[in-house]
């Protein structure tokens, strides 16, 4: 899995180990991408979601369409 994360997400993410197979790559502009092996997509979807705008999911395909999904029917909820 992989999250591009920016801002204050970015400044968390930074703050310690949060995953035992995580790996991270600052980039020059202060975002920096967060990579990941996990079992699932249910639980980190939720964990990306509590970044808000700071989290953008690149990749995987299966991750991507979930949480493009779930803001569909947030928007539908929320309207």
């Amino acid at each position: 899995m992989s999250i591009k994360f920016k801002g204050i997400g970015a400044k968390f993410i930074e703050t310690g180990q949060h995953h035992h197979s995580e790996k991270i790559t600052k980039l020059k502009n202060g975002c920096l991408i967060y990579e990941v092996k996990v079992n699932g997509i249910e639980e980190i979807c939720r964990w990306i979601f509590g970044f808000g705008e700071d989290a953008k999911v690149p990749g995987p395909k299966d991750l991507k369409g979930k949480i493009k999904l779930t803001v569909e029917k947030m928007k539908q909820f929320y309207g």
